[in-house]
C-alpha cells in the first residue's frame, strides 16, 4: 500500500521566502504593521545613535509606503511619553518622534 500523504520538498518550505512570497508580505498590511513595530523597537529600545538612526530610517520608509498604518504605533507609544529616548544629552519623546516621522 502506498501512502497518500504528499511529500513536501525542501523548496516548498522556502516558498514564503521566494520573490513571490516577499512581494506578498510587502503587500500585506499586517506584515508592514509588524515591521513598523519592529522599527519602533529598534529605535526606542536599543542603545546608541546608530540603532536610533536605523530604526528611525526604517520607520520613516515604512511610513512613506503605508501612511494609513502609522496611527497604530503612535497610539501604542502614548504610554511611553514620560520615558523619552535619550540620544546624547537630547531627549526625544517616542510619540512626538512618530508623529513627526509620519507627517
Amino acid at each position: 500500500m502506498q501512502s497518500t500523504q504528499a511529500q513536501r520538498s525542501p523548496a516548498a518550505a522556502l516558498a514564503p521566502l521566494s520573490s513571490a512570497g516577499l512581494t506578498g508580505l510587502l503587500r500585506s498590511d499586517g506584515a508592514m504593521l509588524a515591521a513598523m513595530f519592529v522599527a519602533v523597537g529598534v529605535y526606542y529600545l536599543l542603545p546608541g545613535l546608530a540603532f536610533a538612526v536605523v530604526g528611525a530610517a526604517l520607520f520613516f520608509t515604512l511610513a512613506v509606503l503605508r501612511p494609513h498604518l502609522t496611527p497604530a504605533p503612535i497610539v501604542a507609544s502614548m504610554s511611553l511619553f514620560f520615558r523619552p529616548r535619550e540620544i546624547g544629552h537630547y531627549l526625544f519623546p517616542l510619540a512626538e518622534f512618530l508623529i513627526l516621522a509620519s507627517v
